[in-house]
């Protein structure tokens, strides 16, 4: 590997936030959501989401009430699976409870998809 990607590794590793790829799931345990100030547009406010990821807590903020539907169902404590896709208006969240089912995850036949209930 080169000096940059190792870099970018190592970085993107030791961040206290997470960086949803198009697609690809973030698991984790629920750990809750509190209003905050966004940083990007002064004087409004953004959900800043909560995970315990392998032991650290990481954040990440959406302002998507699509988003903060499906998180309302899943109770603190909750083993999560976060799946974005899409980018603006196009962007699509899947949330899915792994508490229930702690065998094999990565059955496509086992996934139970909250987000069937919430017609988006």
């Amino acid at each position: 590997m080169s000096d940059l990607t190792d870099f970018v590794k190592e970085n993107d590793s030791k961040s206290k936030f997470i960086k949803f790829e198009d697609g690809e799931p973030i698991k984790g345990v629920y750990k809750g959501a509190k209003l905050v100030p966004d940083t990007f547009n002064k004087g409004e406010s953004t959900m800043e989401y909560t995970l315990e990821i392998d032991g650290d807590s990481k954040t990440f903020n959406s302002k998507s009430n699509k988003l903060a539907k499906l998180m309302m169902k899943m109770d603190e404590g909750t083993k999560v699976e976060i799946v974005k896709t899409g980018t603006g208006t196009q962007t699509l969240w899947y949330v899915y409870d792994r508490s229930k089912k702690e065998e094999d995850k990565e059955n496509e036949e086992d996934k139970e998809d909250i987000s069937k209930d919430i017609p988006f």
